[in-house]
């Protein structure tokens, strides 16, 4: 994308092919400087890129069609500081063109929700950031989107807010919203998320179902009744093969664990190592689509 008349282009994504669902919860997760925001910023419309394209919901990403069915939370709050939280959410909501009734219950309905009622009438600048990213979460949602971009959403709230924002997302998600959030709380993304695509580089070098991202080839847990009490009497059971399997699964590692492990994502960087020069799957149709 371009930074300027005189400051040249920067590459920020290269040859990410992806494609979103409708009603997905897809997480984003990468280092700082892997292109997250700048993903975001594209099909929010807000960054134009150089070349490939971007669709939201069979739309070009920035038309103001597909603006109307989109909420986009921003990684940097950009509110108007001499006006109340509720004027802020009233001028929002009325350039996403929602009727001024439809639009007050609303904005009531969830200042409710984030705690903000005795705050609603104070001026921007008077709020914490916590404050000012709770106005900012709920202009995203006053126009009932079809599909929500949330670039950290959690920044700035304390850990009430942050659970009563998970129920939130949850529960629109459970009500067919698409939802795609960037964020370095590896733990909420792995608990919130049925997808996740991992950016590094500008690449995406890993993306699926977070059981599969996150699974142990070869390995399985296993519960096991034995009707023994200790580890000794525990160990001999399993060595007469006397036991019985309750259950067994995958065994898997904590994201955390996925993202961090060695220099360049260790084994997810050889892979990705693998499949440079060549290219990635073919995008299927979903309402979030880019192509290089």
């Amino acid at each position: 994308y371009g930074r300027g008349l005189f400051r040249g282009r920067v590459r920020a994504l290269q040859g990410v092919n992806l494609s979103i669902a409708r009603g997905s919860f897809y997480g984003l997760v990468g280092p700082n400087g892997s292109g997250k925001s700048t993903f975001l910023r594209i099909f929010a419309g807000i960054t134009r890129p150089h070349s490939g394209s971007a669709m939201l919901l069979g739309l070009p990403a920035g038309s103001i069609a597909s603006k109307r069915r989109l909420g986009f939370v921003p990684e940097n709050q950009a509110l108007p500081a001499n006006l109340t939280g509720f004027e802020v959410l009233d001028l929002f909501g009325s350039l996403s063109g929602v009727p001024r009734a439809r639009r007050r219950a609303s904005i009531g309905k969830w200042i409710g929700v984030f705690g903000m009622e005795g705050h609603s009438e104070r001026l921007v600048k008077e709020y914490s950031k916590g404050m000012a990213q709770k106005i900012c979460i709920i202009q995203a949602l006053i126009h009932e989107p079809e599909v929500l971009l949330l670039d950290e959403p959690a920044s700035g709230l304390d850990p009430g807010s942050q659970e009563a924002l998970a129920g939130v997302l949850a529960g629109l998600n459970r009500s067919g919203v698409t939802i795609v959030v960037s964020s370095h709380v590896l733990s909420s993304v792995e608990s919130l998320c049925r997808e996740v695509g991992i950016l590094h580089g500008g690449r995406i070098l890993r993306s699926g179902p977070v059981a599969e991202i996150t699974g142990i080839r070869g390995c399985f847990d296993a519960r096991i009744r034995s009707g023994v009490a200790g580890e000794d009497e525990l160990a001999a059971a399993l060595g007469r093969a006397g036991f019985e399997v309750e259950s067994v699964k995958p065994a898997v590692k904590p994201l955390v664990d996925v993202f961090a492990t060695g220099p360049g994502f260790g084994a997810l960087g050889e892979e990705a190592g693998r499949r440079e020069g060549g290219p990635g799957p073919a995008p299927q149709s979903g309402p979030i689509s880019s192509g290089s």
